[in-house]
């Protein structure tokens, strides 16, 4: 006998080529796997503690949100139709939020996307472990990595010219994310993994940018960031280094498979379809930088030079939500 069958509705089992969409279908849950796939007059017919009848509904996989930042739940909708949204929109308030208020937040957008199908998360944030622990008590699948720079505490401070990096604030994120890994990795049978990356090539030392990816290597784990995510940041990269940010993690060694990049939101279609190339992979975000600054990546291009895309919500103070649906 089953623990639930569910049986009726369109069963979309990612199998295959496309969907796998069965018209009519039907699966069989027992001890919390997937039992049995089949039809829904199989299915019907099974012996089972608890029978749904999905008619009129779709049944799917949980969804992976490739790349969130939970720990904004409190900032909803604060860097929408506003210039300049990170330094003007969200850092004077990002500079107010302390650790708890953090954490509440991002139970917040847990809930709300796991009550949108959400099952998995990719968690990028600061002082991570207080977000990793929600990610345990709450049941989630989640890959959580602490986000490294070496910007100055208060981020209004760095309001013109270049970014003034603090070696001391990045030792300190340093250290975190080695001891994210040693607390986290593997934890809750397999559950709760760990991940490596920096906030972006701008808001960071070269020096600091390889120490990380030394330790996500040696590893053998994926590196992740935000990348050409914005003109701001090719602004500063042109100044500090001459470079867009392709270009200088190309000289550094860095555009493998390995590399998890977010956004693209201001790569030409060209050094889209370079990375694609290289074999690094996209994490693609919409619903906030469509909103936010009214643009998106060259898609296209990158998918067709064979590249390979997630999706992420991002963060709720650009998308307004954590529904992976929107």
């Amino acid at each position: 006998m089953f623990d639930i069958v569910i049986y009726n509705g369109f069963h979309i089992t990612m199998e295959g080529k496309g969907l796998g969409v069965i018209e009519e279908g039907g699966l069989a849950i027992q001890d919390g796997k997937i039992a049995a796939v089949g039809t829904a007059e199989e299915m019907r017919r099974a012996d089972a503690r608890r029978k749904i009848d999905a008619s009129g509904m779709a049944v799917l996989p949980g969804l992976i949100d490739a790349h969130v930042h939970t720990g904004f739940g409190l900032l909803r909708g604060l860097s929408q139709d506003i210039g300049s949204w990170m330094q003007r929109g969200l850092w004077p308030f990002y500079d107010e939020l302390d650790r708890e208020g953090a954490a509440i937040g991002s139970r917040l957008a847990i809930l709300e996307a796991m009550k949108a199908g959400t099952t998995t998360f990719n968690d990028f944030f600061g002082n991570m472990a207080d977000l990793a622990r929600n990610h345990v008590s709450m049941g989630t699948r989640a890959i959580v990595t602490e986000m490294v720079n070496e910007m100055l505490k208060k981020l209004t401070d760095n309001k013109t010219g270049l970014y003034a990096f603090d070696p001391v604030v990045g030792e300190e994120k340093f250290n975190r994310a080695l001891a994210l890994y040693d607390a986290f990795e593997g934890t809750e049978n397999g559950r709760i993994t760990v991940g490596f990356g920096v906030q972006a090539t701008d808001m960071l030392s070269t020096e600091l940018l390889c120490r990380m990816y030394r330790e996500a290597r040696s590893r053998n784990k994926k590196f992740m960031l935000h990348l050409e995510q914005g003109d701001r940041e090719i602004d500063q990269m042109q100044r500090r280094y001459g470079k867009r940010s392709i270009a200088y993690l190309e000289e550094l060694g860095m555009l493998d498979e390995n590399l998890l990049a977010v956004h693209l939101t201001e790569s030409s279609g060209e050094d889209a379809k370079y990375l694609a190339g290289k074999g690094a992979s996209l994490l693609h975000c919409a619903g906030t930088i469509g909103l936010i600054d009214g643009i998106n990546p060259p898609i296209g291009e990158y998918l067709a030079a064979g590249g390979s895309v997630a999706l992420g919500s991002d963060h709720v103070p650009g998308n307004n939500c954590s529904n992976m649906f929107n």
